[in-house]
């Protein structure tokens, strides 16, 4: 049924709400819609449509499919149930293409124009099926000049959307019924959709699994969306690998899209660096610095900072130390799900490495696994490591802190984030390491540890040093340099 007190709700948190300054809160909120072709995003929208009718509802949809199917039908929903608005421009309908990639300028735009038309209480967009979600919610905190002209670029549109607007909640649907053939999935977004459906691009080479991962881990609120259709101890699981991978998100089981309106509109609930810092690997990262520091005490040692920074200079990762030890905290839940980190204090060696990943076997027994790593033949540079199922990505972390002789004058005036990042350093190798959370199934930790220690250098090659590594057959592509300011923040203290 359709809640009129959802109107109050909605008006009553934007009269109320603070900005930054402590003043009212004028932005117009936004919810964003995640979620693969099919997994029922649409349907969503509907279903707020027909139970949202109290609330004027801006709706923003951007469709991959070849004729815009889901679109034009929502337009039809639409107009039925809001003909005045529908007719002067309520929903909008992106161009094909995926705005996560390229931050479309209409979208940006139609953004501003509905918060300063000041007609509308609420924002929904619906994000492409082959969309990240991150990107999109970072659009909303760009630098800000506070400068709008009337034939607005698009830049211009970025910079002074942050004062218009706001987001509120992050949505993703998952099909419950397919989560575990994408997780397993080897295909690409191009092989899984088509080439009709996505360009030839950089972000249509991407794995399904790891798209997959890239939407239940940055949301709010996920719908398991279907469950009318699948077996109890099946959403059981895809329930308990959802909470390993987002501990924090709102989970909420569905059929045909249908939720109280309130679980996903005017929820307040949108936090960027929670997000950023909220996903499974990122809390077990946390844990396992907690449990050095506790172990630690008990054995009457100096406590360790935690080893975490935010500055924009070297690599953006997390620390924590990293010694040839076994992990020996692993964390269960009653489904089998574990976690645990894979610490070496040597580099791998870039053909073994190479060679097992293109097998794309994945880690036995993994699901997900993301960190950072050293690599012999790369010595200059930390790689991040981003495994979703059975493929892995690899990417430039920005230079070792051991790299830069000037890091320390640099730091000269922050004495406490400097102790932190030397608290890293062990010679003769400074802050070079690898450094993996690896979240599964029934794991086998030895058996993995074992496969990956196998793609370690040798002791023999250990000895050579870092002019011979760079020798190494290395197979791998050359990664793009990332400047300081882009370089992510993957832990927080």
């Amino acid at each position: 049924p359709a809640c009129p007190a959802l109107s109050m709700l909605v008006k009553a948190k934007a009269a109320g709400g603070e900005g930054a300054a402590g003043a009212r809160d004028a932005r117009l909120p936004v919810t964003i819609i995640s979620g693969f072709l099919g997994s029922g995003k649409t349907t969503l929208l509907k279903h707020l449509l027909e139970n949202t009718e109290d609330v004027k509802m801006a709706l923003i949809v951007n469709d991959m499919a070849e004729l815009n199917i889901d679109a034009a039908l929502v337009r039809r929903k639409g107009a039925e149930l809001s003909r005045m608005e529908g007719e002067d421009g309520k929903m909008v309908e992106l161009d094909n293409g995926c705005i996560c990639c390229s931050l479309k300028p209409n979208m940006v735009k139609e953004i501003s124009r509905f918060a300063k038309e000041r007609k509308f209480d609420y924002i929904v967009i619906e994000s492409s099926g082959i969309c990240e979600p991150m990107p999109i919610a970072e659009v909303f905190y760009e630098e800000q000049d506070g400068t709008e002209t009337k034939d607005m670029t698009a830049q211009d549109a970025i910079n002074v959307l942050g004062d218009m607007a706001k987001l509120d909640t992050m949505v993703t649907v998952v099909d419950v019924t397919r989560f575990a053939e994408y997780m397993n999935s080897l295909k690409t977004l191009i092989e899984h959709y088509g080439k009709r459906v996505i360009q030839d691009s950089q972000e249509g080479h991407r794995s399904i699994a790891e798209l997959l991962v890239d939407q239940v881990e940055f949301a709010n609120v996920i719908l398991i969306n279907k469950t009318d259709i699948a077996k109890v101890e099946e959403v059981a699981e895809v329930k308990a690998i959802v909470k390993a991978l987002n501990p924090n998100a709102i989970q909420i089981e569905t059929s045909f899209s249908k939720v109280e309106s309130k679980s996903v509109i005017a929820t307040n609930s949108f936090d960027l660096e929670k997000l950023r810092l909220g996903a499974g690997w990122a809390e077990a990262m946390r844990r396992n610095e907690k449990s050095e520091d506790d172990n630690h005490q008990v054995h009457g040692q100096q406590k360790q900072p935690q080893h975490q920074h935010e500055h924009g200079h070297g690599h953006g990762h997390g620390h924590g130390h990293a010694h040839e030890r076994d992990q020996k905290h692993k964390h269960r839940d009653h489904y089998g799900i574990t976690s645990f980190i894979y610490h070496r204090r040597r580099p791998f060696h870039p053909e073994r490495l190479k060679k097992m990943l293109d097998k794309k076997e994945g880690i036995k027994g993994s699901l997900r696994s993301k960190g950072f790593c050293w690599i012999a033949s790369r010595h200059s540079i930390s790689v991040e490591w981003n495994m979703a199922g059975k493929v892995c990505g690899l990417e430039s972390g920005g230079k070792w802190f051991a790299e830069d002789a000037e890091f320390k004058e640099e730091l000269k005036s922050e004495p406490d984030l400097l102790e932190k990042i030397l608290a890293d350093f062990e010679e003769p190798w400074g802050d070079r390491r690898i450094e993996l959370v690896v979240i599964g199934i029934d794991m086998d930790q030895k058996a993995i540890e074992t496969s990956l220690d196998a793609c370690l250098v040798t002791d023999e090659e250990m000895k050579c040093g870092p002019k011979a590594w760079k020798a190494l057959k290395d197979e791998f592509p050359e990664f793009e340099e990332v400047e300081d300011d882009e370089l992510p923040v993957l832990s927080q203290p």
